[in-house]
């Protein structure tokens, strides 16, 4: 929606899939077996995915039991009738191509809930007006009009219990006939534009609509070859180096204190997408050089990695000559570290290890800058306490 050109975009670039998509897949599907079976996640501790990379542990098992007591909070409250991990699809010529599949539905009289699992523990999904929860609710109004008709009112639910920013379980709520209206005016014509320029040759027509964008390009798996996001960089590199680039007519501004406020906000908005796009250029360089092709200016060079025993045992039998305790930690153990330890020698979860502790914890509170979309509320400056004064 954000990026209609990023279909055509999307479609020119081998299907892969990361480590972290392929693991929340293998969480979504253990998720599912247990809403389908009425089991808890415990019942599949120590089950290995199947090509082997990912095995359900304590941490999995204890995420993926937050989505099913919500799920099952939802359903059981409401006596609604549930549906899992169930396709939904807009009516009529897009059907075919504008669909998806809802992790969890919930109907009762006049309310659907969806419910949307995000194993993701990197980037914040904000439950407010989330358009992908609110394309497989408007889907699954449509999808199930027979059968359910009549629903008012639709609550949204994302699910991220390893995320720590804000509740594992957040819920916003639409009316149905609000919903519909967004996706009739919205959604569905930018979907319509997207599979046309999908089908489209005219590379110039695509590139127009090629939207860069911190939501659109994070998860985009064209946003490195992506035009548009390369010339944001350049543009971003022109406004703080003073670097030339063709057809570009911006302010130069190398010295940061004169910088305008305003420059300086866009500039915020700008580089967690320069950083990620340094990033994947980084990473593309070093695959390059370590498979034989050579980058100009730069060479591959030998890095000496930590240091380790050889042997451990005769480590320690020679720590002991010399009057040290070779199984003393240099410094107490960090709060993290005794919090899994916790977690791994008793029956305590992550919630009620972090109370264990809590008595004895201190943090050293700060403040730092960040988006007004961030749910946290605003904090008070040091200028803004001194300003009566």
């Amino acid at each position: 929606m954000r990026c209609p050109g990023s279909l055509k975009l999307h479609g020119e670039q081998p299907d892969t899939s990361s480590p972290a998509a392929a693991e929340g897949t293998f969480a979504h599907l253990v998720a599912a077996k247990c809403l389908d079976k009425l089991f808890s996640a415990s019942r599949y501790r120590g089950v290995v995915s199947a090509d082997g990379a990912f095995t359900v542990d304590d941490e999995m098992v204890e995420n993926v039991q937050v989505y099913l007591d919500a799920v099952r909070a939802v359903a059981t409250f409401t006596g609604g009738e549930l549906h899992v991990e169930k396709r939904v699809a807009m009516a009529g010529v897009l059907a075919p191509s504008l669909w998806g599949t809802a992790d969890a539905l919930v109907f009762s009289p006049g309310v659907l809930d969806v419910f949307d699992f995000k194993y993701g523990a990197g980037v914040y999904v904000d439950e407010k007006a989330n358009e992908q929860a609110m394309i497989y609710g408007a889907a699954a109004i449509v999808t199930f009009i027979q059968s359910h008709p009549g629903i008012k009112r639709v609550r949204l639910h994302i699910v991220q219990p390893r995320h720590h920013r804000g509740p594992a379980w957040r819920t916003w709520e639409i009316t149905a006939a609000d919903l519909c209206k967004w996706a009739d005016e919205e959604c569905l014509p930018a979907a319509r534009l997207a599979l046309d320029l999908g089908t489209s040759g005219v590379r110039a027509r695509v590139e127009e609509h090629l939207v860069p964008g911190e939501k659109q390009c994070t998860f985009c798996n064209a946003a490195n070859t992506c035009p548009a996001r390369k010339a944001e960089m350049l543009t971003v590199a022109q406004d703080v180096f003073d670097a030339p680039v063709a057809g570009v007519a911006v302010e130069k501004t190398i010295d940061v204190p004169s910088l305008s406020v305003e420059s300086i906000a866009q500039m915020l908005q700008i580089f967690p997408r320069v950083e990620s796009y340094i990033k994947a250029v980084r990473e593309r360089a070093d695959e390059l050089a370590h498979n034989g092709q050579d980058v100009p200016g730069f060479k591959l060079v030998d890095t000496l990695g930590d240091r380790k025993w050889k042997d451990e045992q005769a480590a320690a039998g020679f720590l002991a000559t010399l009057g040290l305790d070779p199984v003393a930690p240099a410094k107490t153990v960090s709060v993290a570290a005794a919090v899994k330890v916790i977690m791994a020698g008793t029956k305590h979860n992550k919630k009620t290890a972090d109370e264990l502790v809590a008595p004895m914890v201190t943090r050293k509170a700060g403040k730092k800058l960040a988006p007004n979309d961030d749910t946290r509320p605003a904090a008070i400056s040091a200028a803004d306490v001194f300003s009566d004064c």
